[in-house]
């Protein structure tokens, strides 16, 4: 929930367990976006009038999922699609806020090639 939302929360200590469970059920459904507006558009005076304010959105994205004891952090994890490659083996990527994995399956490289892709990306990215 502090990932999802910490920058734009005024009140965050006055949010009961409850509370911030409905939210954290509702970032991992995906209400990231609709919560993170309406709290970029407001300028709650106190730690009711911002809980009204997310408890409306939270009512206008729908039913809440029912709380599962998973726990942890919302993942903010976007998965890319794998893709095959010609010479052997698949090579997928993971993108997050802060980081990036790509992974490569089915095929094995030696350190010398490795290094070659590290500079490609570095060089990309510089």
């Amino acid at each position: 929930m502090h990932e999802g939302l910490g920058d734009l929360l005024r009140y965050p200590n006055a949010l009961s367990e409850k509370a911030g469970l409905k939210l954290a059920a509702a970032l991992r459904s995906g209400g990231q976006g609709a919560l993170r507006t309406a709290l970029a558009g407001a300028d709650p005076v106190d730690e009711r009038a911002e809980w009204r304010l997310l408890e409306t959105v939270l009512a206008d994205t729908g039913p809440a999922a029912e709380i599962k004891p998973r726990g942890g952090r919302p993942r903010q994890v976007t998965r890319l699609a794998a893709r095959r490659l010609a010479s052997g083996g698949d090579l997928s990527a993971e993108v997050a806020p802060t980081a990036v994995r790509i992974d490569l399956k089915g095929r094995s490289l030696d350190p010398d090639q490795v290094e070659a892709l590290l500079a490609l990306i570095e060089a990309r990215l510089s």
